[in-house]
């Protein structure tokens, strides 16, 4: 994505990655963005929230994006939000880490898919008063972890 500054790739890594750390801090359950319901298009209005400062195209869907696509995304992020309420989080981890990578394989934005999964996972887990400790457990924890650090260093 060509970005709104004019920075060179290098500078724009490094604004980017503290931009959006910030942001990240400033979600918190009430950051609905008037959506109600967890899926898309509350996920393309994170995206623009977490990069609309440095992107025109934030939160628009990659062109590459179809309507079945737009569908399997839905069902994903569904997915992965309804499993974080289940009380057996074992069961939950299998989902929810098998969800966050078939969605961040997808590519449905042209940058910061990752970054923006990352992010729903984390609304959604507030949504949900759930506090990762709760949420992980031994071999599952592992995987979790590896995926929400995946997350984080693709940032």
């Amino acid at each position: 994505m060509k970005n709104k500054l004019g920075l060179s790739d290098d500078m724009l890594a490094v604004v980017e990655n503290n931009l959006v750390d910030y942001k990240l801090t400033l979600l918190d359950e009430y950051f609905t963005f008037n959506e109600n319901h967890r899926g898309l298009e509350y996920l393309k209005k994170l995206h623009s929230f977490l990069f609309s400062d440095l992107y025109d195209n934030a939160g628009e869907l990659s062109k590459d994006v179809d309507s079945i696509r737009e569908q399997e995304a839905e069902q994903l992020l569904s997915n992965i939000y309804e499993s974080i309420g289940y009380l057996d989080y074992s069961e939950a981890l299998i989902i929810i880490n098998e969800s966050i990578k078939d969605i961040r394989d997808m590519q449905i934005f042209n940058d910061g898919n990752a970054r923006t999964i990352y992010a729903f996972v984390m609304v959604a887990m507030k949504d949900h008063q759930v506090a990762t400790h709760q949420l992980v457990c031994s071999e599952e924890r592992r995987n979790f972890e590896i995926s929400m650090r995946t997350n984080q260093e693709r940032r």
